[in-house]
């Protein structure tokens, strides 16, 4: 909260037919008015589900709740505090669906000056190379359910830093075909004015340094042609880690 309610603004108002999707908001032992606003909503629309726990203070457990809790053919995993454009499952899944995609990569923007990294998502392509889509690994894409399910695939639970790297990497690397929907800004990640989120808080340089070391372990053991694999390990190493030494950080 306060962001939770514009999130849930942004999913009543996609266009995508109601009957085509369901919402599972899980409440990860929220104690801000989340829950009361979770209720309310889930009681205006039938497809919602609410599901509480207790809090586990990290994001791996309240997705795999989720997961556990569909069979939809394909899954989003949104944050709390950001906002999807009207359009994005529809146009996600169409785009899916036309070129058989595993994954979809949407361009992502910032809001309240939150960077991002706009280079990838430049432009659409319906097949994009492996070390190409490498160089995004947050969690909000369109993925099959049946890759995930076919993998076991869960996300890292406790205080695991990137885990949702581990788990985006692991779907690459399985997926025969991603593609990246640029032609428009469709989901929208918000820097917290309090800066209290997970991600904008103190480094946790030896959990970060296992969690890359993870990530690397996966891709070798897809057993790439060399010179991907090493690239793909440079970048991660690059992006991850060096970038940690730059004067501002």
């Amino acid at each position: 909260m306060p962001y939770l309610g514009e999130l849930l603004d942004s999913l009543a108002a996609q266009d995508l037919d109601p009957e085509h999707f369901e919402l599972i908001l899980v409440d990860d032992g929220s104690t801000d008015g989340g829950p009361q606003l979770m209720d309310r909503f889930a009681a205006a629309h039938p497809r919602t589900r609410v599901i509480r726990q207790r809090n586990s203070g990290w994001p791996g457990q309240p997705r795999n709740r989720g997961l556990a809790a569909t069979e939809a053919d394909y899954v989003f995993f949104a944050d709390a505090g950001d906002m999807l454009a009207s359009h994005a499952l529809r146009s996600m899944l169409d785009y899916a669906q036309l070129h058989q995609a595993d994954m979809v990569l949407p361009r992502i923007a910032g809001l309240n000056g939150r960077p991002v990294n706009r280079t990838l998502l430049a432009k659409n392509n319906p097949k994009a190379e492996l070390r190409e889509v490498f160089a995004t690994l947050a969690p909000q894409k369109l993925i099959r359910r049946a890759l995930i399910e076919r993998l076991e695939l869960r996300f890292p639970e406790g205080r695991v830093r990137l885990e949702d790297g581990i788990f985006i990497t692991a779907c690459y690397l399985a997926a025969e075909r991603t593609a990246v929907l640029a032609d428009d800004d469709y989901y929208f990640l918000r820097a917290r004015q309090d800066a209290n989120n997970i991600s904008a808080r103190k480094a946790d340089p030896e959990g970060c340094t296992r969690s890359v070391a993870r990530i690397a372990e996966q891709v070798r053991a897809a057993r790439l042609p060399a010179d991907l694999e090493q690239g793909m390990v440079l970048d991660l190493y690059r992006r991850k880690i060096l970038r940690t030494y730059r004067p501002g950080r």
